[in-house]
């Protein structure tokens, strides 16, 4: 090892996989670098089962130590940068019209803002927050795990400790979907557009209140279906499995979902429909 001011330079020889951890003692960002002194074309010839060991760039921007460093930071203007996978997960706070309507902006958006606080914790555990327009919230996750935890966190914090003016708690919707996906940069933060943002936000618009609802695209994730259980086993319902129908998609999505038991429904949503045993599948 070389000390160069207060730049580390590290260079060996890898025989092995093997554990390491880098300290700044200095405070300023630290670089690593490894490198492998055989050719091009076989450093980059990586068998297809050695490859998940190896963090992707959607694993590592969506990593809580990248959002607490580096969450201004943006991708090139002139870029366009493809996710292979993504889960995102778009919110929205349940007959929010009729709250700001009969609570009023100030009352209202108090109760909107603490659901806010507790949405983006859960999130940025183990996500980012992409944006937030009014009162919905756009998310995005590197696995389905972690976006159902995230979920399933986020409606027992809401229902627990927001509560509207006239005492009954906030409710959300929750729909998510996964992906591939554009990274654009605008507007100083790294966006995504293309089919899998629309889709998934009209997954969300298909959720009944205090309901997650999710894509199979998401369950299809072995680790994805385990959490989806362990949110089941902690006091949520599963509902029904339904085929969406979206207005400009020639396909239907087939996803189910889990709803909270821990709050009252409001009215319009007394006639959910819950089951825990196996179902047919039905439409929205």
């Amino acid at each position: 090892m070389e000390k160069r001011n207060t730049t580390c330079v590290l260079t060996m020889v890898l025989t092995a996989p093997f554990p390491f951890t880098t300290t700044s003692d200095n405070g300023s960002y630290c670089a690593f670098s490894v490198y492998n002194d055989i050719d091009d074309e076989t450093f980059f010839s990586v068998k297809n089962e050695e490859r998940e060991s190896f963090c992707t760039a959607g694993d590592c921007i969506h990593h809580p130590s990248f959002q607490k460093l580096f969450s201004s930071q943006v991708i090139g203007d002139a870029s366009l940068f493809s996710i292979a996978r993504v889960v995102l997960v778009f919110t929205d706070v349940d007959a929010s019209t009729a709250l700001y309507e009969h609570s009023g902006n100030g009352a209202a958006f108090r109760a909107v803002k603490k659901h806010f606080e507790i949405l983006f914790d859960a999130v940025l555990s183990s996500g980012r927050v992409v944006k937030t327009l009014g009162d919905y919230v756009m998310a995005a996750f590197s696995s389905g795990e972690a976006a159902i935890q995230a979920a399933g966190q986020a409606l027992d914090g809401i229902s627990e400790h927001c509560v509207m003016p006239n005492g009954k708690p906030l409710q959300i919707r929750v729909g998510m979907l996964a992906g591939e996906a554009l990274m654009v940069p605008l507007n100083g933060i790294n966006d995504y557009f293309g089919s899998t943002v629309n889709v998934a936000a009209s997954v969300e618009s298909k959720a009944q209140a205090i309901e997650c609802l999710i894509s199979q695209s998401v369950l299809s994730d072995p680790d994805a279906a385990v959490m989806y259980n362990k949110i089941l086993e902690n006091g949520y319902c599963h509902t029904l499995t339904v085929d969406l129908s979206m207005k400009g998609v020639p396909f239907t999505v087939k996803a189910q979902g889990f709803q909270s038991t821990k709050s009252s429904v409001t009215d319009n949503n007394k006639n959910i429909k819950v089951s825990l045993k196996e179902d047919t599948n039905t439409t929205r």
